[in-house]
């Protein structure tokens, strides 16, 4: 009898699992002309996605799979790549040195903030390649790109650490990202990491 119940809960959820993932199948769009700017996603029935941004300077194709939970649905790139990859040193001086460029080693532009052992948090601005700071006690730290990709928080792991080489990912890389489901709309996250004020609208399946 018990097992028949858990069958019967089991197949309920399947069930209401399908219909959401029959829900969000599809195109979802938004564009401004006068911005130039169109973002879209398209959602496949093998959990699938492939994600595209155009604007007057950047184009952007993304693939990955997607997972729905509730009204969310889950974003993950396919391949995987890291936002952010650290090598921490120390050398003998008495500033902290940050050395920042992207995966293929060109340098970039990009505002560093540092956060302080007492959780304040100070910015620096418009930096390009390298940055050098007074000797402050930072535990961790962030960047922002001119285009505006934010990097994960990075803690830093030695006690005596003083030098970074930072590789960032210039493009956009979605990981475990979830944007939210309402009817036949889509409302992403930004670059910056906090939901948009639009949402993309479903068209019919193509």
């Amino acid at each position: 009898m018990i097992k028949i119940f858990l069958n019967s809960i089991m197949c309920v959820f399947s069930v209401l699992f399908m219909d959401n993932k029959e829900h969000i199948f599809g195109n979802y769009t938004y564009s401004s002309a006068s911005y130039l700017y169109m973002e879209s996603i398209n959602f496949e029935k093998e959990s699938m996605f492939t994600y595209t941004l155009r604007t007057e300077f950047i184009k952007e194709r993304i693939e990955g799979y997607y997972i729905i939970k509730s009204d969310t649905v889950i974003l993950n790139s396919l391949p995987k790549k890291e936002k952010i990859i650290v090598k921490e040193g120390y050398k003998n001086r008495k500033k902290i040195f940050f050395e920042v460029t992207d995966k293929q080693y060109y340098p970039i532009n990009y505002n560093l903030y540092v956060i302080l052992v007492n959780d304040s948090i100070i910015e620096y601005r418009d930096q390009f390649q390298n940055s050098k700071l007074t000797n402050l006690p930072i535990k961790a730290f962030y960047i922002i790109t001119t285009r505006g990709l934010k990097s994960p928080m990075y803690v830093i792991r030695g006690t005596n650490t003083n030098y970074f080489k930072i590789m960032l990912e210039e493009n956009r890389v979605f990981e475990a990202e979830k944007w939210l489901i309402k009817n036949d709309e889509i409302i992403p996250l930004g670059l910056d990491g906090n939901y948009v004020n639009y949402s993309l609208k479903k068209r019919d399946y193509e």
